[in-house]
């Protein structure tokens, strides 16, 4: 049986895997008008079951995933679209 540990000696945890941040993509599909799963993924051109695996949180998204709904959304960074990650403030 082959070890499960990583060399550090720390088990894996699922917060070390990244995550689409769902309610930041939500938002930012609203400002473009698209308010289902379906209409992002159109908008994206990826599959709706990938983004039903990862609003799920079944699947981590992949960096292609995640370029695509960065161009999708016009947005700065694919940084924006991950949970755990802070985003850039606006200036005031």
């Amino acid at each position: 049986m082959p070890n499960s540990k990583p060399r550090n000696g720390k088990p894996k945890t699922a917060k070390s895997r990244p995550r689409l941040d769902c309610g930041r993509l939500d938002a930012v599909a609203a400002e473009k008008g698209d308010s289902t799963r379906r209409a992002i993924a159109t908008r994206a051109r990826i599959e709706p079951s990938t983004l039903s695996r990862l609003y799920g949180g079944t699947a981590v998204p992949s960096v292609s995933t995640l370029v695509a709904l960065r161009d999708a959304y016009q947005l700065d960074t694919i940084d924006e679209l991950l949970a755990g990650i802070p985003t850039p403030r606006a200036a005031a």
